[in-house]
């Protein structure tokens, strides 16, 4: 009787030292499930950042392309302005050039008139 009670006895300790491990590793399960779960929360929030930046990215580069196609538009205007300039002003100068030479001898011939008059 004295063996089976401390048998009981020894049986028991051990039962209760696996509950406590028991217990033990449901709390550690409970911390690591509550650790996941906020690793998952932060994972997530990350990942809608990261597609959001990358949307904005996106976008900037879709903008840069397009101001892009602005100025290389912008640049070839006014390059053709510049040609037209250039070809209306070589024109002009070709068409005035006789003009100067007229309005110079006119001008030219004006002054010996009243050179003459004034001298009468």
């Amino acid at each position: 009787r004295k063996e089976v009670g401390e048998l009981i006895r020894l049986l028991q300790e051990m039962l209760s030292d696996v509950q406590g491990k028991i217990r033990e590793l449901k709390m550690v399960m409970v911390r690591a499930l509550s650790e996941l779960a906020l690793a998952k929360h932060r994972s997530e929030k990350y990942q809608d950042r990261l597609v959001k930046m990358n949307d904005m990215a996106v976008k900037a580069k879709a903008k840069s392309v397009a101001a892009d196609l602005v100025r290389e538009k912008l640049e070839g205007d006014m390059v053709i302005k510049r040609e037209e300039y250039e070809s209306s002003h070589r024109a002009y100068l070709k068409v005035v050039d006789p003009y100067q030479r007229e309005i110079y001898v006119i001008s030219v011939i004006k002054a010996k008139i009243n050179t003459h008059c004034k001298a009468k």
